[in-house]
């Protein structure tokens, strides 16, 4: 079973047209790392996710050089995501964060520039699973369910 921000970050990736695996492990020099999700897509298109559901506190450049952030990025991780495939591919690499600080943001996206990859914050992603989720329709996921009732009843609006 899926860390709920990785259930969520998968909902949204599969409504952007990928299908999408969870953790894909690989070893590293002390023991084995993931990719939180592998993104595909029919017309060739491989992603890879990196979730951190950081949501008590606003991300900053320190935060991501003080933790193992970047390891989806590693040579190793690319070599995993080519056996799985079955072939060398370009990959584009998504840093799925709670919120940049303000202060921080100009920082922590030029640092994720240079290692190729694209930030995208919590708010996008549930906006998006906001303005799209039914309410005559069954949800196809837990955090789409529990979407669908808070707007049910009243406790979220799609114009938030």
């Amino acid at each position: 079973m899926l860390e709920p921000n990785e259930e969520i970050v998968r909902r949204f990736f599969e409504r952007k047209g990928y299908f999408v695996r969870s953790r894909l492990r690989y070893r590293v020099p002390n023991g084995y790392s993931d990719i939180d999700l592998l993104l595909l897509r029919p017309d060739g298109t491989v992603g890879a996710v990196e979730v951190k559901g950081w949501h008590a506190e606003s991300i900053t450049a320190s935060t991501l050089t003080e933790w193992p952030v970047w390891n989806f990025t590693s040579a190793a991780a690319d070599e995993a995501i080519y056996s799985t495939v079955g072939r060398r591919v370009d990959i584009e690499r998504f840093l799925v964060v709670g919120q940049i600080g303000k202060n921080s943001k100009d920082a922590v996206l030029s640092e994720a520039r240079t290692r190729g990859v694209q930030v995208i914050e919590f708010p996008e992603i549930l906006g998006l699973l906001v303005r799209e989720v039914s309410l005559n329709e069954n949800a196809d996921s837990d955090a789409e369910h529990m979407i669908r009732l808070l707007l049910r009843y009243g406790l979220l609006s799609k114009d938030s």
